[in-house]
């Protein structure tokens, strides 16, 4: 939120690679790639989302976003 985007990327990095799994982390990561418009890193990071919490309707609303904008989306 204080549009330091590259930081908060490395720290979702950071906290991934201490293994937390939690399906917000990769969603939080997800759309801070999107904003930085690195479509190919936020659809990964939304898929994972997606994977870990499967019943959260924003993971997947977000990963079709990331989709269309990658002109992945028919």
């Amino acid at each position: 939120m204080t549009g330091r985007k590259l930081d908060e990327i490395d720290e979702y990095l950071a906290a991934a690679k201490l293994g937390l799994d939690k399906w917000d982390l990769f969603l939080n990561l997800g759309l801070a790639y999107l904003s930085r418009n690195d479509e190919p890193n936020a659809i990964k990071a939304l898929q994972t989302a997606v994977l870990l919490g499967p019943s959260h309707p924003e993971a997947h609303f977000n990963l079709a976003i990331a989709y269309e904008k990658d002109n992945r989306l028919r």
